[in-house]
């Protein structure tokens, strides 16, 4: 999984194009599986940027494809939740992370997103 992800890297445009599952749902799980990973503030910055677009309706997947359950209910993810998302990420890279190469990127993401999260 993490091959796919280092090819849409290289082309970063592609990847911020596409949207896929495999730059939102295969950083998420990285970030959750392995938080040791070596790599975990580039899976980090994908993530965020992926949510980022999402919430800004770019790319060729439909937001409306991911939901959350509430109860028996499903619950399509608002613009502002993909927001959220995206500041959760790039706050985390930008504090965990400040030797890396994405961090100046993400800060700049965060100024448009009102900063960072306050740690928790």
């Amino acid at each position: 999984m993490w091959y796919a992800i280092r090819i849409s890297r290289k082309t970063r445009c592609t990847i911020w194009k596409l949207r896929g599952s495999i730059s939102r749902y295969g950083c998420e799980e990285i970030i959750a599986g392995n938080p040791v990973f070596s790599k975990i503030d580039e899976a980090l910055f994908i993530a965020g940027k992926s949510n980022l677009y999402l919430s800004e309706g770019k790319g060729k997947q439909k937001p409306s494809l991911y939901v959350r359950h509430e109860g028996g209910k499903t619950v399509q993810l608002t613009s502002e939740e993909f927001r959220d998302e995206a500041r959760s990420y790039f706050s985390q890279l930008a504090d965990s992370y400040p030797n890396s190469k994405f961090r100046a990127e993400a800060l700049e993401d965060l100024r448009a997103l009102g900063g960072p999260k306050a740690k928790q």
